[in-house]
């Protein structure tokens, strides 16, 4: 069915990319384009680990914040006269790019979108409207603020209650070292004189709740109907560069009354979406909370594969067949799941123990980034990781971030 189709994944992210890669070549043949998202296109042509894999046909670069930049690589570079290729994202900044460029793409290739308009999905990138729609779908939501930026500084808008806890507002354009809770309108204030200096981007702040549990919910779309196979306990984050990626966690069967995956698959119909997504929830005095709808796929998604439904694969089939009607699939098996380059990073930045980092190796089911069938990635990662290691610790010692 995919025989000789093109499939381009675009993004920054090597991890997640790697999970993409292989949940769809491990099950189609098809031509493999990795799109990566850099801030300068480096001089020194060192290949990204996931494109080490045997799936992998060809390597191209593109500035990460460029929309012009990406569509002239895509359509210089990337059609192909016998069918269009699939483009897939795996970071929010990606998916808005080809979000904002769907005109002038859409004669040649295929895509996620809502409702097929250009910046649709930019617009629900927004938090406070994805607060209304979960709030629709019959989730908990969190009290939230939106701070913007006027003649050089954040204005605090009234009412805000302490503790809280700081974000972007939008998915994109947003770093997530700047996250974090505020205990006292000084302290946030403080925070945001110092980040009014180099941003512009609004923020939001939320009331702070304290989480007993991380959960995460990933399924496909394609627009009328949803899949949503499994309930993602999120174990284990990172505790550095990688703060709030999964490290560790267990792909499971949803409970008999959680009712969580039907409230996700309304959510993702209701706005019409053709694509892959995930949701990000919080327990919270056992009260279950939307955080967040990403537009894009995941990287513990390959957890999903593993665990018997390939919802990259359903997708592809999406687009290039005649498929009337989705199954409805559930995961065949429950597992565990690691996410080494998270741990590993973690090692390099001091905050985890590599005994910690070979205890999860050893309680895990699903490793993301150590495949037998496609070893080389993995190989790659931990033979650049002693040097990964000494560069980190110059850095702590220098105290560079």
């Amino acid at each position: 069915m995919t025989e000789g189709k093109s499939i381009i994944i675009i993004g920054s992210n090597p991890m997640t990319r790697l999970s993409l890669i292989r949940s769809i070549g491990e099950v189609t043949h098809c031509d493999i384009t990795v799109v990566d998202m850099v801030h300068e296109i480096p001089k020194k042509d060192i290949k990204p680990v996931d494109c080490y894999s045997i799936y992998v046909k060809r390597l191209l670069r593109a500035k990460k914040y460029d929309a012009d930049g990406l569509c002239k690589l895509l359509l210089d570079q990337c059609i192909n006269n016998d069918d269009k290729p699939l483009i897939l994202s795996v970071d929010d900044d990606s998916a808005y790019l080809i979000d904002s460029s769907l005109d002038k793409l859409r004669e040649h290739f295929h895509f996620a979108h809502i409702n097929n308009k250009q910046g649709e999905i930019g617009r629900l990138m927004n938090k406070q409207v994805q607060k209304q729609l979960a709030v629709q779908a019959g989730f908990n939501v969190t009290k939230s603020w939106v701070v913007e930026h006027h003649d050089g500084h954040y204005v605090l808008p009234k009412g805000i209650t302490y503790p809280c806890y700081l974000k972007g507002l939008l998915c994109y354009h947003t770093m997530k070292s700047n996250q974090g809770r505020f205990d006292t309108e000084e302290d946030l204030t403080r925070a945001l004189n110092k980040l009014g200096r180099s941003s512009k981007h609004p923020l939001m702040v939320e009331e702070f709740i304290e989480t007993e549990k991380d959960l995460g919910i990933m399924g496909f779309c394609d627009g009328t109907h949803c899949v949503v196979p499994a309930i993602v306990d999120l174990l284990e984050s990172g505790r550095g560069a990688h703060k709030g990626v999964s490290a560790f966690g267990m792909v499971r069967k949803e409970k008999k009354g959680e009712g969580l995956a039907e409230k996700v698959g309304n959510l993702a119909k209701s706005i019409g979406l053709f694509g892959l997504f995930n949701v990000d929830l919080a327990i919270s005095k056992g009260k279950v909370y939307f955080i967040e709808l990403n537009l894009r796929y995941a990287a513990y998604g390959y957890a999903i594969t593993k665990a018997g439904v390939n919802l990259p694969s359903m997708m592809v089939k999406s687009v290039y067949s005649d498929v009337s009607e989705m199954p409805v699939p559930a995961i065949q098996r429950e597992c565990s799941y690691i996410n080494e380059k998270v741990a590993l990073d973690d090692v390099a930045f001091g905050l985890r123990s590599m005994k910690d980092f070979r205890s999860l190796q050893q309680k895990a089911d699903v490793a993301l980034m150590n495949e037998p069938t496609d070893d080389t990635p993995y190989l790659e990662i931990t033979r650049r990781f002693p040097m990964d290691l000494i560069k980190q610790r110059i850095k702590n010692i220098l105290h560079i971030k």
